[in-house]
């Protein structure tokens, strides 16, 4: 067993159900592969209060990255767009003419 995982049994068994735990860590093996497993031990906080749920979640995130990348969606002709439409910008910089900076303070006040 690699040595962050004896670590982690050496700790846990301190506690009552640390087998059980040890158990549920080494259940997580086959779903995540050892190697991120690994990871996800190395990087718990050194504390009395290291739980499973702390290296679940880390595998989790530690997996998440190693995620293969999706291939690229092909977008149908029919779906298409003819025209690529345009932000239109310039009705924000008609609210900001409309209002005076006056009327913005008195509205700040009144919030």
């Amino acid at each position: 067993m690699p040595t962050p995982l004896l670590s982690l049994q050496r700790a846990l068994r301190k506690h009552p159900g640390g087998d059980r735990a040890m158990a549920d860590v080494l259940a997580c093996v086959p779903i995540v592969g050892l190697e991120v497993v690994v990871a996800a031990v190395e990087w718990l906080p050194e504390s009395l209060h290291t739980s499973v749920e702390q290296m679940r979640h880390l595998a989790t995130l530690l997996q998440a990255n190693e995620r293969p990348e999706l291939p690229p969606i092909v977008t149908p002709e029919a779906l298409q767009l003819n025209k690529v439409p345009l932000a239109g910008t310039g009705r924000y910089d008609q609210l900001g003419e409309k209002l005076s900076p006056v009327c913005l303070a008195e509205e700040g006040k009144n919030a």
